[in-house]
């Protein structure tokens, strides 16, 4: 199963590392806003060539806050004791995505 979408970068900052095998790793905690006052949090791996090349492009870009496009494989649902679920996610495409001046809530609003 895959899933696409617009998520937000969390507070915790990306973490780029080497695998065993030498392969390049990014880790990302993103937010997927499933409700005007709900988030849920995704922890994303991103590893190769790509990977590479859009943290070489963007890390400075990547902000609490920043509007990612995501498309995500391998979604898996962890529950640890006493902290919210958390989806753990490989990445098969991030891109930076437009900020917009409004909240997610203002923007429905103005659409109903």
């Amino acid at each position: 199963m895959q899933a696409e979408g617009i998520m937000f970068l969390g507070k915790t900052r990306p973490t780029a590392t080497t695998a065993a095998d030498g392969t390049f790793q990014l880790l990302l905690l993103v937010m997927d806003p499933i409700g005007t006052y709900q988030r849920e949090p995704w922890r994303i791996t991103w590893a190769g060539e790509e990977a590479r090349a859009f943290w070489e492009a963007s890390q400075h870009a990547l902000t609490p806050g920043q509007p990612l496009r995501v498309k995500a494989s391998h979604m898996q649902a962890f529950q640890q004791r006493h902290i919210a679920p958390e989806i753990h996610a490989r990445a098969l495409l991030i891109e930076l995505a437009p900020r917009s001046t409004d909240k997610p809530h203002q923007r429905q609003a103005a659409t109903a």
